[in-house]
């Protein structure tokens, strides 16, 4: 609607050409086509960076949405990582360093796309001593948690090391959405008896019911952290669950968790800090070796 050519990477050419008619058809003076991405795959993702870095002179904005969650049983990709945090972290990291030449000549903003699953339904989730669960037994949500949290640690991390590039980002969270990934959420709670156990099922059904926002909503938060003047910022509905979007603090530990902390939850919300960023950023440059 404003001009912009929006490039979108799927894991299959079928879904990249259904999202490219519907959104020609809603808008057909629309710029937009599809490429091919599979963040769980190293090869993938150095094909499209390759590819984008051939054909793109310039990339104003780099969207990191892409997510899964595992249920139930932990899987792991080629290199041997856990693929919650293959895909949902490592596979940024990965991208945004193949492209990093791009970036800096573009002064991008990224977008890192976090879950309130970072924060207070599962508390301290992201564990950098086994952080590919190869020392405990697997738990879907804690491992989708972790991946999550690790996004808001990387916006701080790139915004402190590669903001002498103009290089800037702020990450999102959208809420309760109608999505795949949210039912996939539901599974992954209820088998592992978290969140359920504190309201009860009936309770959990109804709140979801009350609160689930359309998936048009809940992009709103991602598309506000791209273009807004704010950096390092957590944007999100302004009440948490509901409400338009808006800036909720800094990545690290936004204010409006403050709030809450005294009347909304039973304990309080995971806090991040620069040493977590920091040791995180050194683990994913070994693992993927770029940004180091």
């Amino acid at each position: 609607e404003h001009g912009c050519s929006v490039i979108l990477t799927c894991r299959s050419w079928n879904k990249c050409n259904d999202a490219v008619s519907e959104i020609q058809t809603s808008n057909p003076q629309a710029s937009v086509k599809g490429m091919i991405l599979d963040l769980g795959d190293p090869e993938s993702v150095r094909s499209l960076s390759k590819r984008v870095l051939e054909d793109i002179p310039k990339l104003d904005y780099l969207l990191c949405n892409a997510g899964i969650i595992l249920p139930k049983e932990k899987k792991t990709n080629s290199n041997g990582w856990e693929i919650t945090m293959a895909v949902n972290h490592l596979g940024h990291f990965a991208l945004v360093g193949d492209l990093l030449p791009l970036l800096k000549s573009s002064k991008t903003r990224i977008v890192s796309h976090s879950s309130l699953a970072a924060h207070g339904i599962i508390k301290h989730p992201l564990n950098l001593d086994d952080w590919m669960w190869e020392k405990r037994p697997y738990q879907g949500l804690y491992a989708y948690a972790a991946s999550k949290k690790a996004n808001l640690l990387f916006v701080h991390e790139v915004n402190r090391r590669l903001g002498k590039f103009n290089i800037t980002a702020n990450a999102c969270q959208p809420g309760i959405s109608s999505t795949n990934i949210f039912e996939d959420f539901k599974v992954a709670a209820a088998h592992q008896n978290q969140i359920t156990h504190r309201l009860g099922k009936m309770a959990m059904n109804a709140l979801y019911g009350m609160l689930l926002r359309s998936q048009e909503s809940a992009a709103r938060p991602l598309v506000t952290a791209a273009i807004s003047s704010d950096v390092n910022a957590y944007f999100g509905p302004i009440f948490l669950l509901h409400g338009p979007a808006g800036n909720i603090g800094n990545v690290l530990n936004p204010e409006l968790l403050e709030k809450l902390d005294k009347f909304f939850w039973v304990g309080k919300f995971s806090r991040s800090t620069e040493e977590e960023a920091a040791k995180l950023w050194e683990m994913s440059v070994r693992a993927t070796g770029v940004l180091g």
